[in-house]
């Protein structure tokens, strides 16, 4: 009852107001509330990063300063940081993995590149990620049953 009596006084409000592009700036407002598709990120379910993440924990060694970088297949998202897979290492097996600052990526001596997409050559991807790291060399390659091929990189 509180939210439709909200609504109903919102409307009575806006009636009220002699400003019709004020009037109709209010009452469009939250019209967008309604479709919020082109408004918002999707986000992949957990189950979709989980298979890359058992894959890295099970190679990792905790001699190694690691490091994680993603190739996004969404257009939308220009992060390559991996923030999701660091996410998940740092939750379900509490990693220590260095942060996403270009100091962390000059400081590891392991990448772990996933790519969503299809890369020709994980050493050359470009970006601040791979450009601080300077990787020299493909030490191993997982391909993934969600689709995602995993590259552990080395400088």
């Amino acid at each position: 009852p509180f939210l439709f009596l909200l609504l109903a006084g919102s409307f009575s409000y806006i009636f009220e107001l002699k400003n019709k592009l004020l009037t109709v700036f209010i009452f469009c407002l939250p019209l967008i509330s309604f479709f919020p598709e082109k408004l918002t990120t999707e986000t992949r379910p957990e189950g979709y990063f989980v298979p890359s993440v058992i894959k890295i924990a099970e190679d990792i060694s905790l001699n190694n300063k690691i490091a994680i970088a993603s190739n996004i297949l969404d257009n939308d998202r220009w992060e390559k940081n991996g923030i999701e897979y660091r996410y998940f290492l740092e939750a379900l097996y509490r990693l220590p993995i260095l942060g996403s600052e270009e100091q962390d990526y000059k400081q590891a001596n392991v990448l772990y590149l996933i790519d969503e997409g299809s890369l020709k050559d994980p050493l050359k991807m470009g970006g601040m990620e791979i450009e601080s790291f300077k990787p020299k060399k493909i030490e191993k390659m997982w391909k993934v049953e969600t689709g995602q091929t995993i590259y552990k990189l080395s400088n």
